[in-house]
């Protein structure tokens, strides 16, 4: 842009010079509206990455109260948190993203969730299912 401004000739086009003076100032009123420009796209940035970081974490939160929703009885307490911690152990072994660890992980923390329909007699009775 500054180019343009002290060589017109450059470009091939006749372009009526400006003083000097006004040259400057249309340079400063450009910068500064790029400056304002690059501010609110930051803050806009800021209060993206806020909003999807409480997103995450309540994700996360309610991932962890369905897994216990699901652990009814004393048995299986737990069972789906140390099944996502073996599954995203293994996942990382493998070489998976972090993307792919994630939705391991969320899948080994639901992975009973069909047991929240089936009664409590049906589940634990002695004999085969």
């Amino acid at each position: 842009m500054l180019l343009t401004y002290f060589n017109p000739s450059l470009f091939g086009r006749r372009v009526v010079a400006l003083p000097v003076s006004e040259k400057w100032f249309e340079i400063t009123v450009w910068g500064g509206i790029l400056l304002i420009n690059a501010y609110a796209m930051g803050t806009l940035y800021e209060h993206k990455e806020k909003h999807f970081r409480e997103l995450r974490n309540t994700y996360h939160g309610i991932l962890m109260i369905l897994s216990q929703f699901i652990s009814k009885d004393k048995y299986t307490q737990n069972h789906s948190y140390r099944v996502s911690i073996y599954a995203t152990t293994i996942a990382a072994q493998m070489g998976l993203s972090a993307e792919k660890l994630e939705d391991i992980r969320a899948a080994a923390l639901l992975h009973d969730l069909g047991k929240l329909d089936v009664s409590r007699e049906i589940l634990y009775k002695a004999a085969r299912l």
